[in-house]
């Protein structure tokens, strides 16, 4: 292979793989940004746990996060659509295996949602904040999935989150 084509072949590689680096004639050989959500990413603190109860126990009543929704570019969006989200509650047999049960199932508009439009590391998002229909949760695990459903119907979800509810001794 002469050095012209080489040197060319690795260009074409380079500019599909550094889709932030702009080289001349590389544009076409990355996906076009159609505007459609690509990623649903959800962060949580450390301390995500909502004590809203007006017995004032130590115990969570539920947890909050951020969502934000990736189209391709190198901040999130806010759109129009339906989170939905559930909760399992994890249980595991004497083996350790486990076993997931939905303890609740919610949908909210997008517009429902309290935005983050403070533009930081992530760029806009959306804090979630959501109440467990019971206390049976505290003390165990719980998955927590959230999916963006775009107006026309389209789908895509997050990954699984697993977080220990906390049980708080007095």
């Amino acid at each position: 292979m002469n050095r012209g084509r080489m040197l060319k072949t690795i260009l074409m590689c380079a500019c599909a793989f550094a889709s932030a680096v702009t080289i001349s004639g590389c544009q076409s050989l990355r996906t076009a940004d159609d505007g459609r959500v690509r990623s649903v990413i959800c962060l949580y603190e450390n301390d995500a746990w909502l004590n809203l109860d007006r017995a004032g126990d130590l115990d969570p009543e539920g947890v909050t996060y951020k969502v934000y929704l990736k189209t391709g570019d190198t901040t999130s969006v806010l759109r129009d659509g339906i989170f939905h989200i559930s909760i399992y509650e994890v249980d595991r047999d004497k083996e350790g295996n486990a076993t997931r049960t939905l303890h609740a199932d919610y949908h909210y508009p997008t517009s429902d949602i309290h935005r983050i439009k403070k533009m930081g590391l992530m760029g806009p998002g959306y804090q979630v904040a959501l109440l467990f229909h019971n206390k049976n949760v505290v003390g165990k695990e719980i998955d927590i999935v959230t999916i963006y459903e775009a107006p026309d119907g389209y789908e895509i979800r997050s990954q699984t989150r697993r977080l220990k509810v906390p049980r708080i001794e007095e």
